[in-house]
């Protein structure tokens, strides 16, 4: 999160163009994405109760979130991807 982050700020420094700056974007999103489900999987084992049979699957159920925040994310970028292109190519 943070290099893409850094690379942002540095974009016309080290010549990022439109298309390279919407991917940076996306991948720090996608990486946002990834902590924000780590951190739903820990509070999840730590606050369910340990008799319970949420307590074993619901955590490593929390990683399907990954998927869905790919899908969108992917989806999001090919959307704002097409807006950059020229409408002839």
């Amino acid at each position: 999160i943070l290099l893409n982050a850094h690379a942002l700020r540095c974009a016309d420094r080290i010549g990022l163009d439109a298309g390279e700056r919407l991917f940076t974007r996306m991948r720090r999103r996608d990486w946002c994405g990834q902590l924000a489900t780590c951190l739903i999987s820990i509070a999840l084992a730590c606050w369910l109760p340990m008799h319970s049979v949420l307590a074993f699957s619901a955590p490593g159920f929390a990683y399907m979130l990954t998927g869905v925040c790919g899908a969108l994310s992917g989806r999001r970028y090919r959307r704002q991807l097409a807006r950059l292109q020229p409408s002839g190519a």
